[in-house]
């Protein structure tokens, strides 16, 4: 058997030996005798039922066996937080300010001319560039990294740090793309197959548990605008104005959150998302930015009848258990 899904999730790699396959239906059941992790080849023997040629395409269920009384077994079922080491990204800003407006010797009636103000003015920028960044930045290993003790300093000029979608998608990251606006039947279905990854799975002693669980999904201002139009479409006419403000109130309705497949999805707007997609994020401990300097102040620089001073963001991006983190792609506008 050839596979060609998520063959790069950690809690669900096959082990020769531990692992079985059959089909949903029951018709069949397989042991696995040999897996080529390159080609992500299994060779099989029937175990049970009947042996038959299985469709291109078909989803199979990933069982494991093991006989009572037997050995330990020599396989490793440790899932590892697997957070790929990343480089350190670096980005700064000049302010070159004169010594006559820098002092206020020469006002401007409302005094702009400071280092204080003109960091200010930059910040709306550098968060949009860490936004960015951190979302979808290649990750780089940089040049001339120092040597120390015969051990090289792997992180060298001009590295960067790999964005969130950058690491994930060389992990299993659930993908998605297709052709369709934004619905709440399309938010299920994300719903449901990360929960089949583990996102959500609640099991207790009865069944699984659908008490609403929660899923950040980060979204643009064009997709928020697009999920508020489903929710005007489903809306009654009464709801149009609120029941306290009849007269001449505040009317419409805006929502940010949908409850789908008992899980809570709520949209927060990034400049590092696009109009045609989504990550989702099931849990806050699996995305980690690590922000060495914020805008942090380098030591003033004179430069003749001017002062100039540079200002340094450097922060490292880290995301384990990618394989429980989803993308959408190729929403198209409502």
């Amino acid at each position: 058997m050839l596979f060609d899904a998520p063959t790069l999730r950690d809690p669900y790699a096959i082990k020769v030996g531990i692992n079985q396959l059959m089909t949903q239906n029951g018709s069949a059941l397989y042991d696995i005798t040999d897996f080529n992790t390159s080609t992500y080849t299994a060779t099989i023997t029937l175990a049970q039922g009947s042996d038959a040629n299985i469709a291109d395409d078909t989803k199979l269920y990933l069982l494991r066996n093991s006989s009572i009384g037997e050995d330990f077994g020599s396989q490793s079922d440790v899932f590892y937080a697997t957070s790929d080491y990343n480089y350190l990204s670096n980005f700064s800003y000049t302010i070159r300010i004169g010594n006559p407006q820098r002092k206020g010797q020469i006002s401007y009636h409302i005094q702009e001319m400071t280092f204080d103000n003109q960091l200010e003015n930059n910040i709306p920028d550098a968060i949009r560039n860490l936004e960015r960044r951190i979302v979808k930045d290649f990750r780089v290993q940089g040049t001339g990294a120092a040597s120390r003790n015969s051990n090289t300093i792997q992180a060298g000029n001009g590295s960067r740090s790999g964005g969130i979608l950058t690491l994930a998608n060389a992990r299993g990251l659930y993908t998605a793309s297709v052709s369709v606006p934004i619905s709440e039947d399309l938010l299920e279905t994300d719903m449901i197959e990360l929960r089949n990854r583990g996102a959500f799975t609640t099991i207790n002693d009865r069944t699984r548990a659908y008490q609403s669980s929660y899923c950040k999904a980060y979204c643009s201002e064009s997709t928020l605008a697009d999920i508020n139009k489903v929710i005007r479409l489903q809306r009654v006419p009464e709801a149009f104005f609120d029941a306290a403000d009849k007269m001449g109130g505040t009317a419409g309705t805006f929502g940010s959150a949908f409850l789908v497949n008992g899980v809570i999805v709520e949209f927060f707007v990034s400049d590092g998302i696009s109009d045609s997609e989504l990550l989702y994020v099931p849990r806050e401990d699996l995305v980690e930015v690590k922000l060495l300097r914020m805008l942090e102040e380098q030591q003033e620089l004179p430069g003749g009848d001017n002062e100039v001073r540079m200002y340094n963001c450097t922060y490292q991006t880290r995301v384990k258990n990618p394989w429980l983190l989803g993308s959408r792609t190729n929403l198209v506008r409502i």
